[in-house]
């Protein structure tokens, strides 16, 4: 039975392969499957229909393995996408600024596309808490719930911060004007207002698709 675990984990580890908390894995599993072990003889299970019983109930271990890949691939998306939004947020301020100081061809044309096309960045960028969402789901399951709520807030700090400084006019109006009109910005308040559902919602979605 000794062998039986050892061939097991040794499999795992080779699944695992550079994956950084290995070591780590393999010893919680080690454990899970003494304690399993320990549980089901108190009901009076032989030692060695607990041990297989355990170890089924386990699964394959290369699968096991590569299931841990796919965690710390996805908390990587996550957490790209939380950047990605402040890339955004910074990357506005800046071109904003730079637009006001510089007079530079490039930045008014910029700045002139910007305006034609912002109702599409506001569709595109509810397509991202989609993505943001149905990441989280897919990722950590059911158990994501606990969590979501907490990483969205991370991703949405820009844009409600970009609402404030907007509104109390911490930001003078000449220097977004003529791209955020008062319908722009209306707009853009209630997408801020519905970002959490749309994520909520791609969660849901994400949990379907990660099963």
């Amino acid at each position: 039975m000794l062998d039986q675990k050892a061939v097991y984990l040794e499999k795992l580890k080779q699944s695992l392969g550079n994956h950084p908390e290995k070591d780590m894995i393999c010893r919680e599993i080690s454990s899970h499957i003494a304690e399993g072990i320990r549980e089901r003889m108190l009901y009076g299970i032989s030692e060695k229909e607990a041990h297989d019983t355990i170890l089924s109930d386990l699964g394959d271990p290369t699968e096991l393995g590569q299931s841990y890949h796919l965690l710390v691939e996805g908390q990587n998306k996550t957490t790209m996408a939380i950047l990605l939004n402040w890339c955004f947020f910074i990357g506005g301020i800046l071109l904003t600024i730079m637009n006001q100081m510089f007079h530079f061809s490039v930045l008014h044309q910029a700045w002139i596309v910007l305006e034609r096309i912002s109702q599409d960045i506001l569709l595109l960028y509810s397509v991202y808490w989609f993505f943001l969402g149905f990441t989280i789901g897919k990722v950590y399951g059911p158990k994501g719930k606990k969590c979501i709520s907490q990483i969205v807030i991370r991703a949405l700090i820009p844009n409600l911060l970009l609402m404030i400084l907007v509104l109390s006019n911490m930001i003078p109006k000449e220097f977004y004007s003529p791209l955020l009109d008062p319908i722009f910005i209306i707009l853009c308040m209630i997408a801020t207002i519905l970002f959490y559902p749309i994520s909520r919602v791609a969660f849901n979605y994400g949990i379907v698709h990660g099963l």
